[in-house]
């Protein structure tokens, strides 16, 4: 009889600790909104790193599914996988793990300062597998070492996960989402530190109603179009070639000069392919290499010639 009611109070208390913490005021994220205008004002250079990057991770499979290929059952708050990926060399970190309602789970991002971690960004992922938006959260969520939107932001460039480990292909897909997100990752920090700023709370970092603080919808596929209509804007062509052989081998020579290039069919934005076997392939350099570039392929002609 004893044992029955001290299971009976054990449920009790069980019961009133779940309904104390549903009356918690949950405040909502502030919302970023994605802003192409922005992505103009960027250098060249960078917008050419996070083509690229866009480029490789845009039609890469459901690296969700890869990644839980595992063969355990996914349960929520499991981490996946279950030992946090830690790539000592490039101070970078990662898990996979799901409990909000809205999405099939989402990835924690930290980078490491020796054996503590900071919270770079969390990255939402939708039932198909695709990314859906970035978000920052409060400290008390990882529990880590709190970083200014300054000190993380640093980071940014050349944030990398290089193991063969546990997935590649999550491994190499995350460092490219870091890459071609960059500008509003440090949008999402920023907006995180002002918040904390002109909070009165002195227990923010604490506060249990505040857990995910900023956050953006994204789009890889938006992300990498607009990209790419900002250089194109900026592209003169350097050569018309008659064949996609010989424009990718052209091309090539060019990738391997270092100087950023484009090939384009000539086929009506895509409207009449059949148009591309019969004006050929343009092949689109920036002004300020188009010199420079005209001398490579004079130079790469000349020894094939030979």
């Amino acid at each position: 009889m004893k044992i029955k009611w001290l299971i009976v109070c054990v449920l009790a208390i069980v019961a009133f600790c779940l309904a104390k913490k549903n009356l918690v005021k949950t405040h909502p994220p502030h919302m970023l909104s994605w802003n192409a205008e922005k992505l103009s004002s960027l250098p060249n250079k960078q917008l050419e790193q996070m083509l690229l990057a866009g480029k490789e991770i845009q039609n890469q499979p459901n690296v969700v599914k890869e990644l839980l290929s595992t063969g355990r059952t996914f349960y929520e708050y499991d981490h996946f996988p279950e030992e946090n990926v830690i790539d000592e060399n490039n101070a970078s970190e990662y898990f996979y793990h799901a409990h909000r309602k809205s999405e099939h789970g989402h990835f924690h991002v930290f980078v490491r300062d020796g054996k503590k971690q900071s919270h770079l960004i969390g990255i939402s992922i939708d039932e198909k597998g695709q990314p859906k938006s970035l978000f920052t959260v409060n400290q008390w969520v990882t529990g880590d070492l709190w970083k200014t939107a300054k000190e993380l932001s640093s980071h940014l460039h050349g944030f990398q996960i290089d193991l063969p480990e546990s997935s590649w292909l999550a491994n190499q897909w995350l460092s490219g989402m870091i890459c071609l997100f960059s500008p509003q990752i440090a949008d999402l920090l920023e907006e995180r530190d002002r918040l904390l700023t002109e909070s009165a709370n002195e227990n923010f970092l604490k506060d249990r109603s505040r857990e995910i603080l900023t956050e953006m919808e994204i789009s890889i596929n938006l992300q990498t179009e607009t990209i790419l209509n900002i250089l194109m804007s900026e592209l003169v062509v350097l050569n018309i070639s008659s064949s996609r052989i010989q424009a990718e081998t052209l091309k090539s020579a060019l990738d391997e000069a270092g100087i950023f290039c484009i090939l384009q069919p000539e086929d009506a934005g895509g409207m009449m392919p059949h148009l591309a076997q019969v004006q050929g392939m343009r092949l689109l350099v920036r002004s300020e290499d188009k010199k420079k570039a005209e001398e490579i392929l004079s130079s790469f002609s000349n020894d094939t010639q030979k």
